[in-house]
């Protein structure tokens, strides 16, 4: 079987043990994935969802490692230039905020909303 084939077998067992909610068995899908040598985006993806499950098994201290080198890979080859890359930081970021218990930062979307509807921000 070749190493795409694997990833595609693999995702789609992620997806279905997420669905059924056994996290354990879907990270270690995932932690198979990440060993199949992907890309940087792909194995910045593959360590976002690890942190999710990680999250939802309540092991808060390994959701925090898998998120922080995910993090790493997207500042370190420059994913955030690309818009699937920014939006990956932004939940990256978002998530991991969270996990340390940091309060969401209100001013953003507050100041985003007030650019917009004075005419800042043009559609």
């Amino acid at each position: 079987m070749t190493d795409l084939n694997r990833m595609n077998e693999l995702e789609a067992q992620a997806s279905a043990l997420r669905e059924q909610k056994r996290w354990c068995e879907a990270r270690k899908c995932y932690e198979e994935m990440i060993t199949l040598g992907l890309g940087p985006m792909d194995e910045a993806k593959i360590l976002a969802n690890i942190m999710q499950m990680y999250e939802k098994e309540g092991n808060i201290e390994k959701a925090m490692e898998a998120g922080t080198r995910a993090f790493d890979i997207v500042q370190t080859y420059r994913l955030y230039e690309t818009n699937e890359g920014a939006h990956l930081r932004g939940f990256i970021r978002g998530r991991l905020g969270r996990l340390r218990g940091e309060p969401f930062p209100w001013h953003l979307p507050i100041a985003f909303f007030a650019a917009y509807f004075i005419g800042a921000i043009k559609q």
